[in-house]
């Protein structure tokens, strides 16, 4: 079992991860195109969630850094998915 201080970093290393990607993700997305930005973000995500058993046991600090690295992938969430919907219905798949 780790320290309260070291279990406190881990869980919150997930949102400084989301926290820094918001801006670089948006404008990726306007550049490259919400499609392909998505798969990436969701690829690092997955991998990140995959290595994260593997992470505790090595160390605390590889488990940081896959826990900052699965932030920046759940980016897709809010802040891309809303521009794929967007662009990719058209006028055809809209509500109202």
């Amino acid at each position: 079992m780790w320290e309260k201080s070291i279990q406190g970093h881990i869980l919150g290393s997930f949102f400084y991860g989301y926290l820094i990607s918001q801006i670089p993700g948006g404008l990726l997305a306007e550049r490259f195109g919400a499609k392909w930005i998505i798969a990436g973000f969701l690829s690092l995500s997955t991998v990140a969630t995959l290595l994260t058993p593997v992470a505790s046991r090595i160390s605390f600090g590889l488990l940081i850094v896959l826990r900052v690295l699965c932030g920046i992938g759940s980016v897709r969430t809010y802040t891309l998915q809303p521009r794929y919907n967007a662009h990719s219905g058209g006028q055809a798949k809209r509500a109202l």
